[in-house]
C-alpha cells in the first residue's frame, strides 16, 4: 500500500463552490491545496512543487491562460508533476492537443463521477509514486557509477603519482593539494533524472562517461610531457618574466583577448627547471584562455616565505573568472601542482585566481619519496579524507608490496 497523502493534489478553478467540493469529497484520502487562478497555482507551485504530485485544472480560466497552457508551463517547469485536464466539454480538437503536447497525463470531461475520479485520482497518484521510487532508484545507481567513475580516476591518480615519485619530488604532497583543492563534483558526468525517459539520455550519459576516459588519458600523456621527459637539471639566473614570456609564446597568437604580465623586474636569480616552468606556464595560460575571459594576467610583485624559503608570490588569473569557473577542466591543472610542488613551492586556488608561490632557490630535497611503505601510508591518508579508502585499501597494499 502506498501513502496516498506523501503528496499533495493542486486542483485549479475558478469557482469557489467547485474548489470546495473537490475539497470535500477527497481531503479524507488525499491532501489537497486549491488555487482559482493561473497565477495562484504557480505561486503555489514554486512553494510547494517538492510536496505537489499531481496537479488537476480546469481548462476555461478567467485570466486568459487556459488550463492547457498552465499544464503545459507546469510540465516544463516541474516535469516531475502529473497533469490532469479537465473540462465542460468534450472537445475533440482540445484532446487531441493535450495529448501530442505530451504535457497531460489525463483528459477529463465534467460533470464528474466523484466515485470514478476518486478511482483516477488514486492511480495516477500510485503512478506518480511509483515513477519517484524508480526515480530514486535510478539516483542511486547514477550515485555508483559516479563513484566507480571517480573511483577509476583516483586508481589512475595513485599509480601516476606513485610512478612519478621516481623522477619528481614531493608528489604525495602535490596529490594531496590537487584534492584539497577539487570540487565535490569536479568529476560528475552531467545529466539530468528529469530527462531520464528521453530517447538519448542513456546515449548522453554513456557519451559523458567516455569523454572523462579521454580527458583523462589527455591528462596522462601531457602530464608525462610536462614533468617526465624534461631533464631534471635547475638552472640559476633566470628571470621569471622571461620563463612566462617563454612560457606562453606560441599560445599567445590563438588567444583573441588580451595578456598582462606585471613582473618584478628584481625577480631575475630564480633556480628551475627552465622546461618545466615553461610547461606550467604553458598550461596555465591555456587552462585560462578556455574561460574566454577579456585579458589573462599574469602579476608577481610580493614575496613570501613558504617552509623558511623566499619565494614568489605569483598570481595567474582571467578577468570575470570565478573560482567555479576555474575549476572546469580541474583535471587538467594536475601537472601544475606536480611541477610547482616539484620546486619546493605551493599552489592555491582561492577568488579565481591560481597563486603559485615559487621559490628562488630549489635544492635537493629530503622530501623526495622513495619509501614505499611511508608512500602507502600517505596516500592512504590523502583517500580516507576522501572517504573511499575502502575500495582502494587492499589494492593498495598489493601495489607497494610489488
Amino acid at each position: 500500500m502506498y501513502n496516498l497523502k506523501k503528496y499533495a493534489i493542486l486542483f485549479v478553478d475558478d469557482e469557489i463552490n467547485t474548489l470546495k467540493s473537490f475539497k470535500a469529497f477527497f481531503k479524507k484520502d488525499f491532501r489537497i491545496f486549491t488555487a482559482q487562478n493561473s497565477i495562484q497555482a504557480e505561486k503555489i507551485l514554486e512553494q510547494k512543487s517538492s510536496e505537489t504530485g499531481i496537479l488537476i485544472s480546469d481548462h476555461v480560466m478567467p485570466d486568459g491562460v487556459s488550463g492547457l497552457d498552465l499544464l503545459k508551463k507546469c510540465n516544463r517547469r516541474w516535469p516531475s508533476v502529473l497533469c490532469i485536464l479537465t473540462t465542460v466539454h468534450s472537445d475533440y480538437g482540445l484532446l487531441v492537443e493535450s495529448i501530442n503536447s505530451g504535457a497531460v497525463y489525463k483528459y477529463i470531461v465534467k460533470p464528474w463521477d466523484v466515485n470514478e475520479l476518486g478511482v483516477t485520482l488514486r492511480r495516477a497518484m500510485e503512478f506518480f509514486l511509483i515513477r519517484e521510487e524508480r526515480n530514486l532508484l535510478l539516483k542511486a545507481k547514477m550515485r555508483v557509477l559516479q563513484e566507480l567513475i571517480l573511483s577509476d580516476r583516483m586508481r589512475g591518480l595513485l599509480v601516476l603519482t606513485a610512478g612519478l615519485s621516481y623522477h619528481l619530488r614531493n608528489t604525495p604532497n602535490s596529490l594531496k593539494a590537487f584534492l584539497s583543492f577539487a570540487p565535490d563534483n569536479f568529476d560528475q558526468i552531467e545529466h539530468d533524472i528529469d530527462k531520464i525517459n528521453e530517447i538519448d539520455f542513456w546515449k548522453r550519459l554513456t557519451a559523458g562517461a567516455k569523454e572523462k576516459t579521454r580527458h583523462f588519458i589527455k591528462l596522462v600523456k601531457s602530464t608525462g610531457e610536462s614533468v617526465i621527459e624534461p631533464n631534471n637539471n635547475f638552472k640559476k639566473g633566470c628571470s621569471l618574466y622571461e620563463l612566462v614570456c617563454d612560457g606562453i609564446n606560441d599560445q599567445v597568437s590563438d588567444f583573441n583577448g588580451h595578456v598582462n604580465i606585471d613582473i618584478n623586474p628584481a625577480f631575475i636569480n630564480f633556480q628551475v627547471n627552465e622546461m618545466q616552468i615553461h610547461a606550467l606556464f604553458k598550461i596555465l595560460f591555456r587552462h585560462i584562455a578556455t574561460l574566454n575571459p577579456q585579458t589573462i594576467n599574469f602579476q608577481a610583485a610580493h614575496t613570501t616565505l613558504v617552509n623558511n624559503r623566499k619565494c614568489a608570490k605569483i598570481f595567474i588569473f582571467g578577468e570575470g573568472v570565478t573560482t567555479n569557473d576555474t575549476y572546469r577542466h580541474f583535471w587538467e591543472l594536475f601537472p601544475v601542482f606536480l611541477i610547482v610542488y616539484h620546486h619546493n613551492g605551493k599552489v592555491v586556488i582561492k577568488d579565481g585566481k591560481i597563486e603559485i608561490d615559487l621559490p628562488f632557490e630549489t635544492y635537493d630535497s629530503s622530501e623526495h619519496i622513495e619509501n614505499s611503505e611511508f608512500q602507502r601510508d600517505y596516500i592512504t591518508n590523502i583517500l580516507s579524507h576522501f572517504e573511499v579508502v575502502k575500495h582502494y585499501e587492499a589494492w593498495i597494499d598489493v601495489f607497494f608490496s610489488q
